[in-house]
């Protein structure tokens, strides 16, 4: 009797697989949780004695930026990019320590750079989606079914005189935009009657997602 290890970040990869499949699969989910800010912590103070100079680092750098990138990512390698982002701020500044004002401008920057590089590798439909959560974002109403952000997403492509694509084509986006980091789906099971379904809303900070979709060649006309 074979069996087969499966390992992914998308949550909603059964909805590819074929009844037949679902039907005759005894799966078992084992789920890694992210890393927690004591964690993080003891990684960061861990790396900095290599990085960084004795007595460089200010008391609270490493506490906030654990804290930080545990409460948005739970990633190791988000939060060394922070530090090590601060680490260069202080330097460029000429400053004797890294200081809790360098983790939140790090933080800052770090996000930016992210979200603008994998934006602008996106194609024009995924961008289109990602428009139409973020309006529902706006009106308040996320997390969101993927019917609701379809709504959204084929409203937006009429505007913009781009083809309206299924709605699969669209949970495939929006499971590539949650796989980037952009996204956070959560499923929900409403019982025998009201069925499950997944719901999503940003992962990141809605107004990254707004500056790079409002300058984009295709996207910004939709603000015009």
């Amino acid at each position: 009797m074979g069996c087969v290890i499966g390992i992914s970040n998308d949550f909603t990869f059964r909805e590819s697989l074929s009844a037949r499949v679902t039907d005759s699969l005894c799966d078992e989910e084992i789920h890694f949780p992210p890393y927690d800010a004591n964690q993080l912590r003891k990684i960061l103070t861990q790396r900095s004695q290599d990085a960084f100079r004795d007595d460089v680092l200010s008391g609270d750098v490493i506490p906030l930026c654990a804290a930080q990138t545990a409460q948005k990512y739970g990633s190791a390698r988000q939060a060394l990019k922070r530090l090590y982002k601060a680490g260069d701020l202080a330097r460029d500044e000429g400053a004797d320590e890294v200081t809790e004002d360098h983790i939140r401008q790090a933080d800052d920057l770090v996000e930016r750079d992210k979200v603008q590089s994998e934006l602008s590798k996106l194609p024009t439909q995924a961008k289109i989606a990602l428009y139409g959560l973020l309006m529902l974002d706006d009106d308040g109403k996320t997390p969101a079914k993927r019917s609701k952000i379809y709504e959204r997403y084929s409203i937006a492509a009429k505007q913009l005189g781009a083809d309206v694509v299924s709605d699969r084509t669209i949970h495939d986006n929006l499971s590539q935009l949650t796989l980037k980091g952009f996204l956070d789906v959560n499923e929900q099971n409403e019982g025998p009657n009201g069925g499950s379904y997944y719901e999503y809303e940003f992962s990141i900070r809605p107004d990254l997602a707004r500056d790079v979709l409002r300058h984009d060649g295709r996207t910004g006309d939709l603000w015009e």
